[in-house]
């Protein structure tokens, strides 16, 4: 029931394998109503025009509740790879469709499975559009409407332990002076994968200005932060060796670690910021052909 609204966003998803089982759970029950046209097994209306269940009912079921746990899966495995749904209330899905089965199975007569899904797909559609408020329209990832909600609620939690780390990607105008905006766009979204997959579940990439990003990462810890830092490397690397595109992507890297007893949130950004552009600097004195503001 969830796996297929995660369609509905930007934010390109991978769970065909996740999502190859409630389609086989929806087959089966779309089989077992086409069986009961003919030969009743999960319930008949007589000649009065009166429903009664039959020895398949709970049988059904279970077919949909399937669904539901399958869904739910879905939905954690989601929250922990940093995809969609951050800010999802699971609750506003499963508690009307659980309500209606336990309701319309103890009491005979009563069908309310019907309503109660029509209204937990109405909090699914209410809570997507909440959703889409933080995402950017493009890459699917966070925009800066999150960042600035993530980084209020940590002025509030002063003891968590977060790092931020910006990323501004080498030599992009040229990218779309030579090749177009839509293979500029193609290069952020894949930007934003690599992203996504350095990061994993340890924190949230956020597209903060053009090919800029920012990532909040849930530690402090050195290693740690090297070791994602190193590995996104490694990522645009493999990407470009993978990929024969007429252009390679590569990122000036900047960090620091938010400590708010000391800093607020705007020194916050201009630290990353500076300590992003120094990286920079260093890769265009390098690079002195790509400089385009030597050009």
């Amino acid at each position: 029931m969830l796996g297929p609204l995660f369609r509905l966003l930007p934010e390109r998803l991978h769970y065909q394998k996740a999502q190859d089982c409630p389609e086989r759970h929806h087959r089966g029950g779309v089989t077992v109503l086409i069986v009961n046209l003919f030969h009743p097994i999960v319930f008949t209306i007589d000649e009065n025009n009166l429903y009664k269940r039959k020895s398949f009912y709970f049988f059904f079921t279970v077919i949909d509740y399937l669904l539901v746990i399958d869904s739910l899966f879905t939905y954690y495995r989601s929250k922990q790879r940093g995809g969609v749904l951050k800010f999802f209330p699971i609750w506003v899905y499963i508690v009307p469709i659980i309500a209606g089965g336990i309701i319309q199975s103890l009491f005979y007569g009563i069908s309310v499975i019907p309503t109660s899904i029509a209204i937990s797909i109405a909090g699914i559609l209410a809570s997507l559009q909440n959703e889409m408020i933080y995402r950017d329209a493009l890459t699917g990832v966070f925009n800066r409407t999150y960042l600035d909600y993530q980084l209020k609620k940590c002025a509030k939690r002063p003891k968590l332990k977060i790092t931020g780390i910006m990323l501004d990607l080498n030599d992009f105008k040229r990218i779309n002076d030579e090749q177009g905006h839509s293979v500029g766009d193609e290069a952020l979204i894949a930007t934003t994968r690599i992203l996504q997959k350095g990061v994993g579940s340890l924190g949230s990439v956020v597209r903060y200005a053009g090919d800029e990003f920012i990532l909040l990462i849930n530690t402090q810890d050195d290693e740690q932060i090297k070791a994602r830092i190193e590995k996104i490397l490694y990522l645009f690397e493999k990407y470009n060796a993978d990929n024969e595109k007429k252009y390679t992507l590569s990122a000036s890297i900047g960090y620091h670690k938010l400590d708010l007893k000391n800093e607020n949130i705007d020194t916050f950004i201009n630290t990353i910021d500076s300590r992003m552009y120094e990286n920079k600097k260093a890769f265009y004195a390098t690079h002195k052909v790509m400089d385009r503001r030597k050009r």
